[in-house]
């Protein structure tokens, strides 16, 4: 039985299906890139919840263990480093952003101040 090409009206509407679903995988590239944060995910509740006077251990129940320390004299400080990325199906990684927020401490262990950086 010899192959028949369909003719009429169905040619075109299989056309036209072939046209939308390969134009639909070329507009959903983004499922190819994942979204995903690095490190800490410094949340506004637990950033409110800092205040000066209160103690390290208090900002470690809090935020958890710091990813860095620095002293300095008698005061430190607690480093905290968000690193928003995205990354492709391919390997590829980019930053988005990043976002350091520091718990500086004074010689009594006892939080002086707070600063984000970004």
């Amino acid at each position: 039985m010899p192959l028949r090409i369909a003719s009429g009206s169905i040619a075109p509407l299989a056309a036209a299906a072939l046209l939308a679903v390969t134009l639909a995988a070329c507009s959903s590239s983004s499922s190819l890139v994942t979204k995903r944060t690095q490190g800490y995910e410094i949340s506004e509740s637990a950033l409110a919840q800092i205040r000066p006077g209160q103690s390290q251990q208090l900002v470690t129940l809090v935020l958890g263990s710091p990813q860095s320390t620095n002293t300095f004299g008698d005061e430190s400080a607690f480093y905290y480093v968000e690193t928003k990325v995205r990354q492709t199906a391919f390997g590829m990684r980019m930053v988005d952003s990043r976002t350091v927020l520091v718990v500086y401490f004074d010689k009594n262990k006892k939080v002086i101040d707070k600063a984000v950086y970004g």
